[in-house]
Parts: C-alpha cells; structure tokens; sequence
C-alpha cells in the first residue's frame, strides 16, 4: 500500500545503496544480520539508528510503502541501510529513500503514532521484522543515544 509520509514531508534524494569503496567487512555484516532473527535484527537497527545512522524507507512518485497487518493496522517498513531495504520485494516501483536518525526521532515517530501506524522494523524476504508501536520505538532510540 502506497501512502504519503505521515508528515507529508518532501522524499529524500534516493541514495546509492552500494558504493564501489563499501567495505567488504560491511557487507559481510550485513548479509550475515539479514539471516539473523527478527529480535537480532530489531536490535542491529535499534543501534545503527542510536549512533546516527539513517532511517531507510521505500519510496516512490506516489509516497511511501505501507505495509498492512492482518488486523487492518497500517505498518510503515524501515531498514539500517540502503542494501537491507533492497531485499523487500516491492522494489519495482520503489527505491530506498534515507531519513535522517535525528528527523526519524524528532519527527517521524511523532507522525506515526498521532496517524495510529506501526513501524515494521528489519522485515526480509522470509521474515516480517518487528512490529512496534512508534511510542516504544522512540523510548527505546531514546535510551540509547550517546
């Protein structure tokens, strides 16, 4: 399901997901955590995000990807990196779009929560991620920021 942000803010400029000086040692990491459990996963991207890393959503000319819960719930999907958002199977018409750690805090969890979504974090190709609901998700960031 398509939506615009919940803050109606502009997209970001769509990055490049794999850079030719990407460190082989990241993306052994990366491949490694995508076929870790979903709580492994939730905590890898609790901590990116905590040290300043970027928020990753998909994007495209029509808004943001929703995903929906069986229980009717809209559920906003985020990812730690470029790459990982790579692996959602609706990247036919998406492309990963980067959200800042501080706009993802500050702004974005607020806006979700008022619009009553959750955030799907880290979910694979074999694995839906963690559902949360934003008001944990921040507490949690919160807690953890240096």
């Amino acid at each position: 399901m398509n939506g615009r942000s919940p803050c109606s803010a502009p997209p970001p400029a769509r990055l490049s997901c794999d850079s030719p000086g990407r460190p082989a040692k990241a993306r052994r990491l990366l491949d490694s955590i995508l076929l870790a459990s979903p709580e492994e996963r939730y905590e890898f991207f609790l901590t990116s995000v905590a040290r300043g890393g970027a928020v990753w959503a998909l994007h495209c000319e029509e808004g943001w990807l929703f995903g929906e819960a069986a229980s009717g719930e809209l559920i906003f999907p985020v990812w730690p990196s470029a790459r990982a958002a790579l692996g959602s199977a609706e990247l036919l018409s998406h492309a990963p779009a980067a959200i800042s750690s501080e706009e993802w805090i500050d702004v974005w969890l607020q806006c979700l929560a008022c619009e009553q979504s959750q955030v799907g974090v880290f979910p694979t190709l074999t694995s839906p991620g963690t559902a949360v609901h934003p008001g944990i998700l921040w507490a949690q960031l919160v807690e953890r920021l240096p």
